[in-house]
């Protein structure tokens, strides 16, 4: 009788496990010390193609290929006999399994082991994650080829900025000596269209490379003490021209002390600024635009309003879109890229701060920013630019004729005695001669020699003059390498000769 109560329980045991695993959502199966399978569920004949009849009384390797079946062997028996080990897998693993038609498919496996008649079993979880991996590895590959676009898309754009900025610094340069010397009114009438476009045509590239910046992740504010009413005179003296022609009054509103000194970008704030106000004079065809800037604690409030065509409510997330306007007719009506606004409160944001608008359809617009105010002192005050006089003597080191005219120009309006070089390896020999200046200007670009690996060389042979890149790249990472070769400072092309003399002022004496 005991024997027959035995067995009895036994098959309730088996049978009420089999019902406990027929409910379960994914596969299992019971498998004894040798690697048999002794029971199993549905969803295991699901996953891997076998009946259970073909599956009862065989080894559990039968479900992985071949290649895999020899170790697992080992691991099985290494798992049965260890109880550490059953802690360990019990949390699930990942392994690779066969289909009955030869598929391999990824599998996640949990085990745990079950005490049957004193004798250890092991409970084998099983799920398929064949799909799972599969879009996991699209998901990987997408992203690999999404960042792979947008470093081919920011090398195409800083490659591009550089190849327009080099012959910009040509017209730019050349404009800006001509400026010097023209008498005639007509002839600077035709100078400074000239420079206005080449104006026009800068704000452009800057715009695309700074949107490219954004897009990788790579801007970054240049923190300092300026005061706040140097900035509100440019921008309205800007905002003053960009209105000309037009029945359009500029007004400004200052209810702020004086000095009135902060911590910030002071070019990426006026970047914002102009390019809210640009964008207010550009759709107002009369009537007024007019500039707040008040405190509102903890921020600054800098308000633009206009009496413009105004901006639809089903428009307000467009607006802030790179390389849109609201009506494709406006393109040509009113011009632009479409990356003012887009640019504008990406910087906004990046300073912690928050753009908003209100609008009327034919009535006009106000932007409001709010940026994060921090007070600060200016220590020394800056001399005026166009008072400062220079003195000494600089190396100008370019291979391109016609930018090393204009630096020589340039350098030599400033009062300093130019000496040249056309490439890196001319530098050296310049300094290995026994020749001295007071500074060097010295082009990142170069054949034979380039800037980066001469500035290194004459820094091992001790050479402690200030060097200053000359780069028609604006890229930080490319400032950065300047700075890591041992160079000083870093100018951008293309510049003017206030910008020339700007830099040079800082590494210069001055003439008392």
């Amino acid at each position: 009788m005991a024997v027959i109560r035995d067995i009895t329980d036994r098959r309730v045991l088996e049978q009420n496990l089999s019902s406990v695993l027929e409910a379960a959502p994914d596969g299992v199966a019971m498998v004894d010390r040798e690697g048999h399978i002794v029971l199993t569920n549905t969803e295991m004949e699901n996953i891997f193609g076998y009946t259970k009849t073909e599956m009862m009384g065989a080894k559990v390797e039968m479900l992985m290929p071949p290649k895999y079946r020899d170790i697992h062997v080992k691991h099985r028996v290494k798992y049965a006999s260890e109880p550490s080990r059953r802690k360990m897998m019990s949390a699930g693993m990942p392994l690779i399994g066969q289909h009955k038609d030869g598929r391999i498919m990824d599998v996640d496996v949990s085990l745990s082991p079950v005490k049957i008649d004193l004798m250890t079993h092991t409970i084998a979880i099983v799920r398929d994650v064949t799909m799972q991996k599969q879009y996991e590895q699209e998901l990987l590959k997408a992203r690999e080829e999404a960042v792979a676009a947008s470093n081919a898309k920011s090398a195409f754009v800083a490659n591009m900025s550089h190849e327009i900025r080099t012959p910009m610094h040509g017209v730019i340069g050349w404009a800006d000596i001509l400026s010097e010397k023209l008498v005639d009114e007509e002839q600077k009438q035709c100078l400074s269209n000239l420079q206005q476009s080449a104006s026009s045509l800068m704000t452009i590239i800057n715009d695309i490379l700074d949107v490219s910046k954004m897009d990788s992740g790579k801007f970054e504010l240049n923190v300092g003490a300026f005061d706040l009413h140097d900035l509100i005179n440019t921008v309205h003296n800007i905002a003053t021209v960009l209105a000309r022609g037009k029945p359009v009054q500029v007004c400004k509103e200052v209810d702020l002390p004086t000095p009135f000194v902060i911590m910030g970008d002071f070019e990426r704030l006026r970047q914002v600024i102009l390019n809210l106000v640009s964008n207010a004079i550009k759709f107002t065809e009369r009537g007024s635009v007019r500039i707040t800037y008040a405190v509102e604690a903890p921020c600054l409030v800098i308000t633009v309003e206009d009496t413009g065509i105004g901006i639809a409510e089903s428009d307000s997330e467009l607006i802030f879109q790179v390389f849109t306007q609201l009506d494709h007719s406006n393109d040509r009506k009113y011009g632009g890229t479409g990356l003012g606004l887009a640019i504008a409160r990406n910087l906004v944001e990046l300073m912690n701060g928050s753009l908003s608008y209100k609008s009327t359809p034919l009535t006009g617009s106000s932007f409001r920013c709010c940026i994060p105010l921090s007070r600060g002192e200016l220590v020394v005050k800056r001399p005026e630019l166009h008072a400062a006089k220079l003195r000494g003597s600089v190396l100008l080191v370019d291979d391109n004729r016609i930018n090393l005219a204009i630096a020589s120009k340039m350098a030599i309006s400033l009062g300093l005695k130019v000496h040249t070089a056309r490439d890196g390896l001319e530098a050296i020999a310049f300094f290995e001669d026994g020749e001295k200046v007071d500074v060097v200007l010295m082009d990142i670009q170069m054949p034979k020699l380039d800037g980066l690996q001469a500035t290194q060389q004459l820094r091992q042979a001790g050479l402690t003059v200030p060097i200053i890149a000359i780069s028609a790249s604006a890229l930080d990472a490319d400032v950065q390498n300047s700075m890591n070769s041992g160079m000083n400072d870093h100018l951008s092309k293309p510049f003017d000769m206030l910008a020339l003399k700007a830099m040079l002022l800082r590494w210069l004496p001055q003439v008392t």
